[in-house]
């Protein structure tokens, strides 16, 4: 994601006057122009390296794991229970909690 003003410059959707004015600055202003890419490499660099990603994504999978062990056992934990229950609630849970 572009930082408006920090690793290049936002302009308006459809609006080619605003986009006009923005390349016209960064045409008359090579130190601009390179500032801006630097930053933005930075910029990808660290907010997308392939070793931060691959964290991230071991840690998406890790709670969805976690989740589902959760709602595993509490799904056991009511088959267990309902056959006591004097209301029926095994039937519910059958009709409720997949298999």
């Amino acid at each position: 994601m572009v930082v408006d003003g920090t690793t290049g410059l936002l302009v308006e959707p459809e609006n080619p006057v605003v986009l006009a004015e923005a390349i016209s600055v960064l045409a008359r202003d090579p130190a601009r122009r390179r500032s801006l890419g630097d930053a933005g490499k930075t910029r990808v660099r660290e907010a997308f390296h392939v070793t931060r990603y691959a964290t991230e994504l071991t840690s998406v999978y890790e709670d969805l794991i976690a989740d589902e062990q959760a709602r595993l056992r509490w799904r056991d934990g009511v088959r267990a229970f309902a056959p006591m229950c004097r209301w029926g609630l095994s039937s519910i849970a059958r009709r409720v909690l997949p298999s």
